[in-house]
């Protein structure tokens, strides 16, 4: 499956993919791809964006933070208002334990002067923070490096980080490497960058054949790995748009990554996937 290049866009910009508060976003969120929903229904002329987040590395992302959670930012599910084309986080911020840097070194060395040994259980939290900043670091490093090699040789890497990596040098070096190990090539089949609009990629097609599975059956994403999908107000899960292979993007990457879109709602949900 292809689609015309005018409705995809790789690695866009910050500025393409956010409506405001660019810096709180760019501290967050890793932007993949935007497409025109147009390549999928000709009468929708909407873009909408696969973003991931520079949080994944062990566990899961926002598991530490359920006091933050919304009806569909929770366990790796993270919820976007959309507008005009653009997103804006719909949750908290201290979503992201990140956030609570500040608010919990502050409480950690009050309880650890005034001797309450309470301050241990926030030295775990502290702890915690401090290996997240390590993990953004190197989700923003490896991301950065594989897209400069993407817009070099208009190609993803389609493989794992062994390690962060710093430089379209080091990205091409992996690729080598992979290739020497004698590693094939599989490139995602949709414009070399997702694996699945809207399930008309011929690897879903060939699973409903082989399984016997109907599309009804599989938009319930009932037979995923999906901690939560997201439900509409009538219980309906929002429309799915498409899926991409996360680690293909970053560091430490999902197997899969989900956008579903409910246009009447203007909310997009990113949905994680390990496998």
């Amino acid at each position: 499956m292809h689609i015309s290049e005018q409705y995809i866009r790789a690695f866009p910009e910050y500025e393409e993919v956010f409506a405001e508060d660019i810096e709180r976003h760019r501290r967050h969120f890793l932007p993949i791809c935007s497409i025109n929903l147009k390549c999928l229904f000709p009468e929708k002329d909407q873009w909408v964006h696969f973003v991931s987040v520079k949080e994944i590395y062990e566990g899961t992302v926002g598991q530490m933070t359920s006091a933050f959670h919304t009806e569909w930012t929770q366990e790796d599910s993270i919820a976007f208002d959309v507008v005009d084309g653009k997103y804006r986080f719909a949750g908290d911020w201290n979503y992201f334990l990140i956030e609570q840097e500040e608010q919990v070194n502050a409480e950690y060395e009050q309880l650890k002067e005034a001797g309450d040994k309470q301050y241990l259980k926030l030295k775990k939290v502290k702890n915690q923070i401090d290996s997240l900043k390590t993990v953004y670091a190197e989700n923003e490093q490896d991301y950065e490096a594989r897209k400069q090699f993407y817009k070099q040789e208009q190609k993803v890497h389609p493989y794992s980080s062994d390690e962060s990596m710093k430089s379209v040098q080091e990205v091409m070096e992996s690729w080598q490497s992979y290739q020497e190990k004698g590693w094939g090539i599989t490139y995602p089949e949709i414009n070399g960058l997702l694996e699945d609009l809207d399930l008309r990629s011929e690897q879903m097609q060939k699973i409903f054949q082989e399984h016997g599975d109907s599309e009804e059956e599989y938009r319930t994403f009932e037979s995923t790995n999906l901690l939560s999908v997201p439900h509409r107000p009538d219980g309906s899960v929002f429309p799915y748009i498409g899926a991409l292979t996360g680690y293909y993007f970053q560091a430490y990457g999902s197997d899969w990554m989900y956008l579903f879109y409910d246009e009447s709602l203007q909310t997009a949900v990113i949905c994680l996937e390990y496998t």
